[in-house]
């Protein structure tokens, strides 16, 4: 019986030890993963009307040079000339990047993207929300591919894409 109580005692100790072992770890994993917002500007939020003519798949995408800016939109203005309606350019890419998300083609209006920028201590994020609209809205019966354009500071920190829960 002495046996017993020691080796129950023992394996309570070793128990109670490892959780503030694990305590301790999930404390700095979560220092981790604080975050703060990066400050964005808003170049357009908008819907391509062209049908998927311009050829932009679904997609994140993260602009870093002229060239490639140039090339976006040129594929963007393919069909309709939606930048002359863009705000905070032209795009100074020795300070800032761009951040592009655009949705599928949408068979009609009121689906929405959002681009909402943080920061943790190793990487920049992009948390992408894609909405769709209530069964009981009434919405446009055009085909639409909406899309989302923002403006953010350089950093020397990778920029990951993560995907909200929305449709």
């Amino acid at each position: 019986m002495k046996f017993i109580l020691q080796t129950f005692v023992l394996i309570s100790t070793f128990i109670l030890y490892s959780c503030e072992e694990t305590s301790q770890n999930q404390t700095q994993e979560d220092e981790e993963i604080i975050t703060s917002s990066i400050a964005t500007e808003l170049v357009y939020k908008g819907q391509l009307g062209g049908g998927g003519t311009e050829g932009i798949q679904k997609q994140e995408t993260h602009v870093t040079n002229t060239e490639d800016w140039e090339a976006l939109l040129e594929k963007m203005d393919s069909v309709n000339s939606v930048s002359e309606n863009f705000s905070n350019t032209p795009i100074d890419f020795t300070t800032h990047t761009i951040v592009a998300v655009f949705d599928e083609v949408r068979n009609s209006g009121g689906y929405d993207v959002s681009i909402t920028m943080e920061s943790t201590t190793e990487n920049q994020v992009a948390r992408i929300c894609y909405s769709a609209p209530g069964s009981d809205e009434i919405v446009t019966l055009a085909i639409t591919q909406p899309f989302c354009i923002v403006k953010i500071p350089i950093s020397e920190t990778a920029l990951i894409f993560n995907e909200c829960m929305g449709i």
